[in-house]
């Protein structure tokens, strides 16, 4: 009966610590997650002159290179560019009605941040008609 009791005790102690080490793991992975998505910032920033604006930022604290492309609806390349800034922040302006959808990658290692945006461009013309009674 002893040896059951030491048997049960050890397998309950070894399982506390497996449990205990796969929620460490699961906490770092998302906290590595979130680190990664507060490094990029890509927004848009408005229209004007039939062009619409992006901003991005990215932070890297390590200065390694990578590589910032803006790709098109089909996947072409609309700008590629190697940089190594530490506090990187570059703006893009782009004709409204060329561009159906946006993505920007940035490429550092074996490290891909994405964001895409969905472009949908709509006009409005506005006719004001006044009458007055003379």
């Amino acid at each position: 009966m002893k040896k059951q009791s030491v048997q049960f005790v050890k397998s309950a102690i070894l399982s506390t610590v497996l449990s205990a080490a796969l929620f460490m793991t699961a906490q770092a992975s998302d906290k590595a997650s979130k680190e990664a998505a507060a490094k990029v910032d890509v927004k848009y920033t408005g229209n004007q002159d039939d062009q619409i604006s992006f901003s991005v930022k990215f932070n890297n604290p390590e200065g390694k290179n990578f590589t910032l492309l803006v790709l098109d609806e089909y996947g072409e390349s609309l700008f590629k560019r190697n940089y190594n800034d530490v506090k990187f922040e570059k703006k893009f302006k782009l004709p409204k009605d060329e561009v159906s959808r946006l993505t920007f990658l940035i490429q550092r290692g074996k490290e891909v941040y994405r964001e895409r945006f969905d472009v949908n461009v709509t006009s409005q013309s506005l006719e004001q008609v006044v009458v007055s009674k003379s």
